[in-house]
């Protein structure tokens, strides 16, 4: 009856046509400016030819950790990071990601953290990478649509984070930095990928988020473009997916993320396993996420990556749950179909967008992944090569993945000299 519950998690390779299908069709209508869950974002960016060269500053902010990182470009596809430094927006005192934390108070924590790290002699030109929905009309504007991955700081939506982040240098005195790029981490790995490779037609975030983002090349426009694809509504949810919606901080929204991301999948294995263990051992309780406790990625890759159910079971006392072996082989099971799920889903949305590009896929693509799903969870980077087969075929031998380690701070530095 457990396997049965779970087959719902598995997407055939039929299924994944239709997913791309849809995707592929959203995709052309927000083309056209109709409507789609998916956005057409011009990051005013072009990719890299690998010739851009200096010293430049990256600012990484997409998630719970910032990073600053100092980075010198040679011009010959090789950059090289000197330092970084990365520090929390939830300290003991201050949750600069909550309601009542400010803009302001946000940036202002952030340009304290940069007088830190920079040299008070060293002039700095800096890229921006800001892992949130945000319009735009030239490459150093970023004015938020909305908070996601349950950041709620107040007066920050509707504003300039590049004139929050300059005003908060100016009150701080660090006149030497000056910022000039400001992009989405899909689209600063796509441009750390261009810079050291050639063929890149997709960057992808496969971590804490999900987003997507390519390459337009008609009219020889050679922009990169943010889908937003983390919004993509065009995919089947069970009733665990619209329990996990309907108890989010954007019920309706990001529901592509909901199934993909990592700041998601945690909760999503404790739903289906709280109500699974019911059925298994006759109603007797457990709380990994009816009380509060979700699982993190890193809890999902010892599960996936664990031989035997005790050392599940030691690695859950952190949570304060105790587990039987059936457990730990129940958890395991649907961990795995959570996350194979994940990266099929990935997939589908990648043929979605090269349909776009290469109708036919008779070129070379790259797709340049960053985030700690595709690069440490279990079997994760597979499933994702084994869907793409799925789906094309021989012409797989077309598509590269790419793991692009801190692609969205390197990107950051190649966007800033873009911008030059």
């Amino acid at each position: 009856m457990i396997n049965e519950k779970l087959q719902c998690l598995f997407l055939s390779g039929a299924q994944l046509n239709r997913i791309a299908a849809n995707f592929f069709y959203q995709m052309t209508a927000a083309l056209a400016g109709k409507k789609s869950s998916l956005k057409i974002l011009s990051s005013y960016l072009p990719a890299a030819s690998g010739a851009e060269k200096g010293h430049f500053l990256a600012l990484d902010l997409g998630g719970t950790n910032v990073r600053v990182l100092d980075i010198d470009l040679a011009g010959n596809r090789q950059l090289k990071l000197k330092r970084k430094h990365s520090f929390p927006l939830k300290t003991k005192n201050i949750d600069y990601t909550a309601h009542d934390c400010t803009g302001e108070m946000l940036f202002d924590y952030i340009a304290d953290e940069l007088a830190g790290f920079v040299e008070p002699k060293q002039t700095y030109l800096l890229g921006h990478t800001f892992s949130f929905p945000f319009s735009q009309q030239r490459a150093n504007e970023a004015i938020l649509s909305t908070w996601t991955k349950e950041f709620k700081t107040r007066d920050v939506v509707g504003y300039d984070v590049t004139r929050l982040l300059i005003q908060a240098l100016e009150r701080r005195g660090l006149v030497q930095i000056t910022p000039t790029a400001v992009m989405n981490d899909t689209v600063a790995t796509l441009l750390a990928a261009s810079y050291q490779q050639p063929y890149v037609t997709i960057g992808s975030i496969c971590g804490t988020g999900h987003n997507s983002c390519y390459v337009e090349t008609k009219e020889q426009s050679n922009v990169i473009i943010n889908l937003e694809s983390g919004n993509f509504d065009g995919i089947p949810g069970t009733a665990w997916d619209k329990l996990l919606d309907s108890n989010s901080a954007q019920p309706g929204a990001q529901l592509l993320e909901k199934q993909v991301s990592g700041a998601y999948l945690g909760k999503l294995v404790g739903l289906i396993f709280d109500e699974l263990i019911r059925v298994q051992a006759q109603g007797r309780d457990h709380v990994l996420s009816t009380q509060g406790v979700s699982l993190t990625g890193e809890d999902l890759s010892r599960i996936l990556s664990a031989a035997q159910g005790q050392e599940i079971s030691k690695q859950l006392l952190s949570h304060g749950v105790t587990l039987t072996a059936d457990d730990c082989s129940l958890l395991q099971s649907i961990t795995q179909a959570v996350v194979v799920r994940s990266a099929r889903l990935a997939a589908a949305s990648y043929s979605g967008i090269l349909t776009h590009v290469d109708p036919n896929l008779d070129a070379m693509h790259c797709i340049a992944i960053d985030g700690s799903l595709y690069e440490k969870m279990p079997g994760y980077a597979n499933e994702l090569c084994q869907a793409l087969s799925e789906i094309y075929g021989d012409k797989s031998k077309n598509i590269i993945l790419k793991l692009v380690k801190d692609g969205s701070g390197m990107g950051a530095a190649v966007g800033a000299a873009l911008s030059c």
